[in-house]
């Protein structure tokens, strides 16, 4: 399992992007959504995140990684 650097949430709290340490020392950043599923005996949701894509690009740079997460995360601001 690679190591999460960093992680940020959309504005709408329903994306996250990962910043992930590579076992070749890279960053890479991972594009994550909310999942909520209900439990019916409690009444209340459980939630999770599931991988939605990982970018194609690797970074030696943390503040280059950021921005990618950050564009990466406006570009789905709005989709649900």
């Amino acid at each position: 399992m690679p190591d999460i650097v960093e992680s940020m949430e959309s504005s709408g709290g329903r994306w996250k992007a990962a910043i992930i340490r590579r076992s070749d020392g890279l960053l890479q950043v991972v594009l994550l959504k909310r999942k909520e599923a209900a439990d019916p005996g409690q009444g209340q949701a459980a939630e999770s995140w599931a991988l939605q894509g990982k970018s194609n690009a690797f970074f030696d740079d943390l503040a280059a990684a950021r921005r990618a997460a950050q564009e990466l995360l406006a570009a789905h601001e709005g989709e649900t």
